[in-house]
């Protein structure tokens, strides 16, 4: 997972294939190889990440439980994506 700019995160796998792209906008996109975030070197000391019991903050996004969901959005205000776990019927 990492801030390429401050307008897109990716989501990429050690082989370069592009899980996710989320940007600021809100919208979603999927296997955008140019937009990859894996870096084949060394990624240094981590920088503007903040982890907290609610939330992990990477750059300008963030990735926070709300209301028992899992929600990716933007400093700016957007939700890139909501996860809602299902409730099993009875």
């Amino acid at each position: 997972i990492r801030q390429i700019n401050s307008d897109n995160l990716s989501v990429t796998n050690e082989n370069g294939n592009v899980s996710r792209v989320y940007q600021s906008d809100g919208t979603v996109h999927g296997n955008v190889k140019e937009w990859s975030g894996y870096i084949n070197e060394d990624l240094g000391e981590p920088t503007c990440a903040y982890l907290t019991s609610s939330f992990l903050q990477l750059g300008d996004w963030r990735f926070g439980e709300m209301g028992g969901h899992l929600s990716i959005a933007h400093k700016d205000g957007k939700t890139g994506k909501n996860f809602i776990r299902e409730m099993p019927a009875f």
